[in-house]
């Protein structure tokens, strides 16, 4: 029914401490980057994400040292990110990969 709709949106914002909306890549998006997993990020809110120089369009495919092969694993080690310590994400722009180190402060 509706409530769960927006409740479902309401923890996937709170959960998301980077402050960005991914999506799943399709089996072609996969073929063409020859990954196996990884997210796409769809957009940038304001927030640590916005703050390292994330765009729409960059795909991540790992994050603190994990395999990012689903959205929601993706929600998953956000969740568990650690404060105050450096995090590193692999993200891929056009077909080149790169890390970024960031910290949390919340």
């Amino acid at each position: 029914g509706e409530e769960v709709a927006t409740k479902g949106a309401r923890a996937e914002k709170s959960s998301n401490r980077l402050g960005v909306k991914v999506s799943e890549l399709t089996a072609e998006q996969k073929r063409s980057l020859d990954l196996s997993g990884g997210v796409v990020i769809t957009e940038v809110l304001n927030g640590p994400a916005a703050m390292i120089g994330l765009r729409p369009g960059d795909v991540i495919t790992h994050l603190n040292n994990q395999a990012i092969d689903s959205a929601a694993t993706f929600a998953r080690v956000a969740e568990e990110l650690p404060k105050n310590r450096s995090v590193s994400m692999r993200v891929l722009r056009q077909g080149r990969a790169s890390f970024i180190t960031f910290k949390l402060a919340e």
